[in-house]
């Protein structure tokens, strides 16, 4: 990450998350917590924006856990709840 970077933590309330904080330190980075419950509708049109600016650019990838089709939507759901996967569970409609 380059020089004065910043982190955004997007995650579940029960995750455990670990890094070097020598890292943060020492490259002048910050982490910044997110939670969706706390913004506004301008706050999130705003974020999309940006994330989508960076998706169309290359600078973020989106981490895909597993796709299944609609019929297997239960199994999706199933899936998110075990907390089985790591990364976005997507479901094709």
């Amino acid at each position: 990450m380059a020089f004065g970077g910043k982190i955004a933590l997007l995650s579940g309330m029960n995750s455990d998350i670990s890094f070097s904080a020598g890292a943060l330190y020492t490259r002048d980075l910050q982490v910044r917590g997110f939670a969706m419950s706390g913004a506004t509708a301008d706050d999130l049109a705003d974020a999309a924006s940006t994330l989508n600016k960076f998706l169309g650019r290359g600078n973020l990838r989106v981490r895909i856990g597993k796709i299944f089709d609609l019929a297997d939507a239960r199994t999706a759901h199933e899936a998110q709840e075990a907390g089985s996967l790591r990364g976005k569970i997507v479901v094709k409609i």
